[in-house]
């Protein structure tokens, strides 16, 4: 959440049982074992929903997207750096997204 309550929100990007995809699946895990409590973290399969992947304009997986707060950040790869991860999404380590 930021400061003014907008909840965490995450959507990660995959193709299928690719290698990239199933690694950024256990490494979001790991991720989402530092936020807090009420981020919403949806995983979406971009064989079985396009137009998800449209939606949010993705040309690549596995892609991160910090949907809400606002402005979208996404991060492309199998977020293995979760340092960077967080620094790229503008997270901090208990988190929550800055104003």
């Amino acid at each position: 959440m930021d400061a003014h309550g907008t909840p965490l929100t995450l959507r990660l990007y995959v193709s299928g049982q690719a290698v990239n995809s199933r690694a950024a699946i256990r490494n979001l895990e790991t991720l989402r074992g530092l936020l807090r409590d009420g981020a919403a973290v949806e995983v979406v399969d971009v064989r079985e929903h396009p137009e998800l992947a449209e939606e949010d304009r993705i040309f690549a997986t596995p892609t991160l997207v910090r949907r809400s707060p606002t402005p979208v950040r996404k991060i492309i790869g199998d977020l293995s750096d979760t340092e960077r991860v967080l620094v790229g999404l503008e997270i901090d380590a208990s988190g929550t997204t800055p104003d």
